[in-house]
């Protein structure tokens, strides 16, 4: 593990606790035993804890191993951290892959809280009842696991929108990907109230998208990731693998 201390642009100083692998199983391995002790902590200090997981293909080996730690799931709420505007049925849905790997073991018992809503055309009608079912959610999250863009993007919090102008209060979000696709997800204040805060990445490009990031924490908040880092109050935990 190597520890950094980073500068922000508000002048916090955050913690950074980088975990290397050279392949992405043992580093899935690893963050799954990770992140089921910080929530058998939670949960050995309040009735029910909430976890935040990422999508993408990246996350799926990870989600596979958490399912299988002993943890009474059935206290654990789990929440996709955002969504492309698909069916869960769809291919690229995000809380159809958590769902499919947390199927079997133990974490077939916990509940799931996706931000898909039927029969909604697009992400920005869905507001309203997506912020409904995280207020049912027990916050603040105990973990929330993030992926990272080749751009610098978190959750769908892309460079060059407006993700960084929403109220604070605003749990979530509507946000155009740079494809064109719909997506919702978590906001910025949401998303920075973990209690355990871990981001998830591997390959040279996204190693160059984090160092990118960390070289402008002090210059601008122009990347999702800088401004991330600029708003946490708390250290962050960083799994990254250089090879599938």
């Amino acid at each position: 593990m190597k520890l950094l201390v980073v500068e922000t642009l508000n002048m916090m100083a955050v913690e950074i606790a980088e975990h290397r692998f050279s392949r992405a199983a043992p580093c899935a391995e690893a963050l799954a035993s990770a992140v089921a002790l910080a929530l058998a902590a939670g949960l050995a200090e309040r009735d029910q804890v909430s976890l935040v997981v990422p999508g993408g293909t990246t996350p799926q080996r990870f989600l596979e191993a958490l399912a299988h730690k002993p943890l009474d799931w059935s206290r654990v709420t789990v929440i996709t951290g955002d969504e492309r505007w698909v069916p869960v049925g769809h291919p690229d849905s995000n809380e159809g892959m958590v769902r499919a790997a947390f199927r079997h073991g133990p974490a077939a018992a916990a509940r799931l809280v996706g931000l898909w809503v039927e029969g909604t055309v697009e992400p920005a009608l869905a507001l309203t009842e997506v912020s409904a079912r995280l207020a049912s959610c027990p916050r603040p999250w105990q973990v929330a696991v993030l992926g990272l863009g080749a751009d610098g993007h978190v959750a769908s919090l892309f460079p060059g929108q407006s993700w960084g102008k929403q109220p604070g209060a605003a749990p979530c979000l509507a946000a155009i990907a740079p494809d064109g696709s719909a997506r919702l997800s978590l906001s910025l204040c949401a998303l920075v109230e973990a209690r355990h805060l871990i981001l998830l990445f591997g390959g040279a490009t996204k190693r160059a998208a984090f160092d990118r990031a960390l070289g402008r924490a002090t210059s601008g908040n122009d990347l999702p990731l800088v401004a991330l880092l600029s708003r946490r109050a708390g250290p962050v935990d960083v799994y990254y693998f250089s090879h599938e």
